[in-house]
């Protein structure tokens, strides 16, 4: 599984990357582009903007899901998936956060075969929810983390899952 992970993630970035020759010369990775389109049975609404380092897409799914990702890094690529939530969710535990992660990325994972790396990192999550922290990065393969946080008012929370490749030292 750890194998399939490291796979995915470099895949989700390299889909992620831009073939400007300017662009890779300045960044290992490239400018940030969508990693969903409009044209997605599952999107309602999307928008998407760059500069050379950093992206920020938001898409309202028709479901009634939001979410923005926040895409930044070029050495050390990093992707916030950030969904809002309507509702009290202040007394919830640890352990719901971590499984709404899981559950919230095998739904992206779902969208279609494009999308299975999001669906492999739940499934990643998932597998080391035990040892998970909230806020706290845990390294799912050697040199990349996954972060499950979340911001939590009465009338709504954002669940936050970041993706981050560690910088060479």
């Amino acid at each position: 599984m750890k194998q399939l992970v490291y796979f995915t993630f470099i895949l989700l970035i390299t889909a992620c990357a831009n073939d400007s020759t300017q662009q890779a010369a300045d960044c290992a990775y490239g400018e940030p582009r969508p990693i969903f389109s409009d044209t997605l049975e599952a999107v309602q609404q999307h928008q998407f903007s760059s500069n050379k380092q950093e992206g920020t897409e938001n898409v309202l799914f028709v479901t009634g899901l939001q979410l923005e990702v926040l895409q930044s890094g070029c050495e050390a690529i990093e992707q916030e998936f950030q969904f809002t939530l309507d509702g009290d969710y202040r007394e919830e535990t640890p352990e719901f956060w971590l499984e709404q992660a899981t559950l919230h990325f095998q739904f992206l994972g779902s969208l279609g075969e494009q999308y299975f790396p999001l669906y492999a990192w739940g499934q990643a999550i998932g597998e080391a929810k035990a040892q998970m922290k909230l806020g706290e990065p845990h390294e799912v393969q050697p040199h990349f983390n996954a972060i499950v946080d979340k911001v939590v008012s009465k009338e709504q929370a954002t669940l936050i899952i970041r993706l981050a490749q560690q910088a060479a030292n």
